[in-house]
């Protein structure tokens, strides 16, 4: 029985230990959205920063960060009232909405100043005209807590006013031509241009030879692998389909977790069957010899 104690023991300090490392989601989320997606260079283009706080949370904020980055970077860092800090040139902040911040009680923080719930909100309005055509990527930071968090935004695309020649914007990675074929295969070399005005991709700089029809050498035996599968019987191609599949994650953990169940539970019957056996063969130790019957002549 102790055995089967500890056992159990161990099973929920195992169990209660994935939960612990799986971490509690944060009682807060960022977003970011963006006004227009594909702006005219001198534009006004507006980003709305917002923190959605939940009713066990209240946080302190230490700052909050704005960055574009494509041809230029900007990184526009300002604090919890909307005050820009450092490289904001350009930029307009303003807080639309507040949940306030005063004193109170937080579960993973104790009594202390932070955010109440609700949404903490903030305009950001960029000028474009000084910004080079182009796409940039939108990222939101926050100091929370003396944590970083982050939310991605949307790409923005800013595209030319049309007052210059457009010698200024060029495709990002510009390409030799293909190989001749060796080994069945072809290869390329691709070089990044600097003044480039969307962020692409790096090409292939190597592929299978194409044939003449301009398919892969190896189409051929593709479809021959296809035919071949087609002609298996249902049950038997579902079954080499699934295979190639792998479980969702979710899944896989409770895989683990029932196989896991499964072996200790065989544990224990295998430690109750040895406990039973050996109570029986002390039973039979102790039970005493009857005296051998005699035979009546």
């Amino acid at each position: 029985m102790a055995k089967s104690k500890i056992l159990a023991l161990l099973f929920t300090t195992f169990v209660i230990a994935l939960l612990l490392m799986s971490g509690p989601v944060d009682g807060f989320t960022l977003n970011l959205l963006v006004s227009k997606e594909k702006p005219k260079q001198g534009e006004l283009v507006t980003f709305t920063a917002q923190i959605n706080i939940e009713q066990t949370e209240r946080p302190s904020i230490n700052k909050l960060i704005l960055e574009l980055s494509g041809r230029e970077k900007i990184s526009c860092t300002f604090d919890k009232d909307g005050q820009p800090l450092n490289g904001c040139d350009n930029i307009k902040i303003t807080k639309i909405q507040d949940p306030g911040y005063n004193y109170g009680y937080d579960y993973n923080f104790g009594y202390g100043y932070g955010f109440a719930p609700g949404t903490l909100k903030y305009k950001v309005e960029i000028d474009t005209k000084k910004l080079k055509p182009g796409t940039y990527t939108s990222l939101f930071k926050a100091e929370i807590n003396d944590q970083v968090y982050t939310q991605s935004g949307k790409t923005i695309t800013l595209r030319d006013d049309g007052n210059s020649d457009g010698s200024s914007c060029a495709k990002e990675w510009t390409c030799n031509s293909w190989s001749s074929c060796s080994a069945g295969m072809q290869y390329r070399e691709c070089y990044r241009n600097l003044n480039a005005c969307e962020i692409e991709e790096m090409p292939e700089q190597e592929r299978l030879c194409l044939l003449e029809d301009g398919t892969n050498f190896l189409d051929e035996d593709s479809s021959l692998n296809s035919l071949g599968i087609s002609n298996i019987e249902p049950e038997t191609r579902y079954s080499i389909d699934f295979a190639g599949n792998s479980l969702p994650e979710g899944l896989q953990f409770i895989v683990i977790l029932l196989l896991m169940n499964c072996i200790i539970t065989t544990i224990n019957i295998i430690v109750k069957v040895r406990e039973n056996s050996h109570l029986r063969s002390r039973k039979s130790r102790k039970l005493p010899q009857m005296p051998p019957v005699k035979k009546e002549k």
